[in-house]
């Protein structure tokens, strides 16, 4: 239906079932018992789409052993006028194998079927355990929102598991000054 009554208390309502994709206004009127009164002005338009979370940046990616790595990653800004970010799902891959998405609590990779637990959105590191020694991984990340899924991050540079990967890297360079005597 176009339209439900609800008690004169309430001042907010949920609709579910809605198309993200569509542009929505509300109004409103009220009803006592000698009838229904004008509607409304009709409310800001608002359209869901819009208000899901932008793509973050590409993840960065740190061995930490032969067989894990962890996956740097910042969120996007909140849109004005969206809800907080709430989940992130970061995913790997080696190689040109599928997509896995990592599960936050055991760290591991799983199918991308829906059934790990996705990291809460004020993490900015995700442990990934169980990799295999010797292959190139990447990563993503996308980040969800009371309104849905944002699109995935770009892809990360490639790491390849191993011992060159847990050398030091190069320190910055010094900087040289002269001093007086």
């Amino acid at each position: 239906p176009d339209a439900l009554p609800l008690p004169l208390k309430t001042t907010s309502c949920v609709v579910k079932g809605v198309d993200p994709k569509a542009t929505y206004v509300a109004r409103v009127r009220l009803g006592n018992q000698s009838g229904w009164g004008p509607d409304s002005p009709a409310s800001k338009s608002l359209t869901l789409a819009s208000l899901l979370p932008t793509a973050p940046a590409a993840p960065l990616l740190e061995a930490v052993d032969k067989t894990s790595l962890r996956v740097h990653f910042s969120l996007p800004p909140v849109r004005p006028g969206a809800s907080a970010n709430g989940n992130v799902t970061v995913h790997v891959k080696a190689g040109d194998g599928a997509w896995q998405a990592v599960d936050a609590t055991s760290s591991t990779p799983f199918s991308a079927d829906g059934s790990g637990t996705a990291h809460r959105a004020d993490s900015r590191v995700a442990l990934v355990k169980g990799l295999a020694e010797g292959l190139s991984y990447r990563a993503q990340v996308n980040v969800k929102n009371a309104c849905g899924w944002g699109a995935f991050s770009p892809v990360s540079e490639p790491l390849t598991l191993g011992a060159a990967a847990l050398r030091p890297t190069a320190p910055a360079a010094p900087l040289l000054e002269a001093v007086d005597k």
